[in-house]
């Protein structure tokens, strides 16, 4: 099994994923690590969501999954976990 296949079996468990995810708050910074202590979690986004809708912990298989694996974009047997700024949302979408 490869690094990608590897990944790609934690990508797509449920419950694995969403540990994955949740356990990547621990390593934010602590002001960060705050906003996610009521996230929302998305199987079918691969993320969790901050609880007020601003920033997301995403997971991808790589950096960049539909580019090849280079040295800029490696593959590793876990995935990645990616913190993204979703911009402001209005309270009645969160």
């Amino acid at each position: 099994m490869t690094p990608e296949d590897t990944a790609l079996e934690l990508g797509n468990d449920k419950h694995r994923l969403e540990r994955e995810l949740r356990r990547s708050v621990y390593f934010l910074r602590r002001d960060v690590r705050g906003l996610f202590k009521r996230a929302r979690y998305s199987f079918r986004a691969k993320r969790i969501i901050s609880e007020c809708g601003t920033y997301a912990l995403e997971w991808r298989k790589r950096q960049n999954p539909d580019q090849p694996e280079n040295y800029d974009n490696q593959q590793t047997s876990r995935g990645i976990v990616l913190l993204l700024e979703l911009g402001e949302r209005p309270a009645s979408a969160v």
